[in-house]
This record gives C-alpha cells, structure tokens and sequence, in this order.
C-alpha cells in the first residue's frame, strides 16, 4: 500500500513540475511582447546641464575619496606640491 501512496505522490510531483514549466513557458511568452514606447526625455535646459554635470563631478570625488586622501598630513601635501 505504501508503493501506491509512494508512487502517486511522484506523478503528483511530476504533474506539477510539468504545470509549473508550462504556466511559466506561456508567461514568458506573454511577458516578451515588447512594450509601446513612452517617449523621449524632454530636452534640458543649460541650468540643467550645468547642475547635472556638477552632480556627476562631485559624485566622482566622493568615489575617488580614500584612506590616503582622508589621512594625508599636512607635510605630504607640501611634498607634493613640489
């Protein structure tokens, strides 16, 4: 009795791994489609421009920011400077 139970727990398992592949098979189908195009950003301004690229420079000083520069004596950076 027990093979039974044993067996019809596997076709179970089976069926539903079959379910699954196939439900996700015609999801992806479905998702795939390509999607209308939203449109294009609009254009900006100089101000604009100019406040993102100033954004970008100090982002970039921040990851370029380490030990050696939080750390750095003042002696250094007279050594350097010359």
């Amino acid at each position: 009795m027990e093979f039974l139970y044993g067996l019809a727990g596997s076709l179970v398992a089976i069926g539903l791994l079959v379910a699954g592949f196939f439900m996700g098979w015609k999801a992806q189908e479905h998702l795939a489609k390509p999607r209308e195009q939203i449109g294009t950003a609009p254009e900006l301004s100089a101000e604009e421009k100019q406040r993102l690229r100033e954004q970008q420079e100090a982002f970039q000083q921040l990851l370029d920011y380490n030990a050696e520069k939080a750390y750095q004596s003042d002696a250094d950076k007279e050594e350097r400077s010359k």
